[in-house]
């Protein structure tokens, strides 16, 4: 019996979309169970004055995750290629997790190879190396963030270790063309760039209420694996609604001790960070496109 691919592919991004409609219906019941719209606003209104410091902080994550997005590009294209060029082609794609989905961006930057001097088959590589790397730097960032918290229980703490063990086991025998200090530094960054996020939210909730370290901790961490979850659902626009319900749910599961109201505040306030540093990344690479797509074609 053969499988019809492209069958899977639009069931496996319409229950993306499913999971994320579902998500934000699921976020929004319990935000306008515990806030009016008067209280939600002023809420917001407190935090007015920090919004652009959190976006500048966000983007210093994207900044990190490009460049190791731009060192697996540089191992393929072994030609000179500037960093802000990958900043380009990177930030002009990335929006399109938003419209049409999340693998659109991958899309994006698949049908970009011939501009960047790479194959169709070498940028099919990068994408499934980035997004296998990250998945590995998640899971590390998450492991150490959890232990150090010492509030995880110990059986996930085991499971977490195992399934890093296992991603790190693969990640050194697979993409031979990388040698292990280049695959280090790569996943270096994209664990810089995600720890970034964890350390974004934690800092939001300890605006709000008193947290000592054990429960910042944990909560970086907590968020670290939603977002993982957000990015790896097809057709979630963004991780739209599933990043927030993953992060509800698993601050519930493991009984973080932070009022509801604050953690589903909170959650919302990065989302529209997140949304605001996206599009002014896409907005700062239109300046860039002459000069890019000159140097591109010469």
């Amino acid at each position: 019996m053969q499988i019809d691919k492209a069958r899977l592919k639009q069931i496996a991004v319409t229950f993306g979309k499913f999971l994320g409609i579902a998500g934000i219906a699921f976020v929004l019941y319990i935000l306008f169970q515990k806030y009016s719209i008067h209280e939600l606003l002023a809420r917001f209104d407190r935090f007015k004055w920090l919004f652009v410091p959190m976006v500048v902080l966000n983007m210093f994550s994207h900044f990190s995750g490009i460049y190791a997005w731009h060192r697996v590009v540089l191992n393929y294209r072994q030609k000179p290629f500037p960093y802000l060029f990958s900043y380009y082609y990177f930030a002009k794609t990335e929006i399109a997790k938003y419209l049409p989905g999340n693998i659109f961006h991958l899309v994006g930057r698949q049908a970009l190879a011939s501009k960047i001097g790479l194959t169709q088959k070498q940028m099919a590589k990068i994408s499934l190396f980035v997004t296998s790397s990250l998945l590995l730097s998640t899971l590390i960032a998450t492991a150490v963030l959890a232990l150090a918290s010492g509030m995880i229980e110990t059986w996930l703490l085991a499971a977490l270790f195992g399934a890093l063990a296992v991603a790190a086991a693969i990640y050194v025998k697979t993409f031979p063309s990388l040698s292990p200090l280049e695959k280090l530094r790569i996943s270096f960054f994209q664990a810089l760039s995600i720890l970034i996020q964890g350390i974004l939210i934690a800092w939001i909730i300890a605006l709000q209420m008193p947290l000592n370290a054990s429960l910042f901790l944990a909560v970086a961490a907590i968020y670290i694996v939603s977002w993982l979850v957000g990015f790896v659902t097809p057709g979630a626009s963004g991780g739209v609604g599933v990043r927030e319900g993953a992060f509800l749910a698993i601050a519930a599961f493991v009984h973080l001790k932070i009022p509801t109201e604050i953690v589903v505040f909170s959650v919302l306030l990065i989302r529209l960070v997140n949304i605001a540093a996206d599009i002014l990344m896409y907005l700062s690479s239109m300046p860039l496109q002459k000069r890019v797509e000159t140097a591109s074609d010469s």
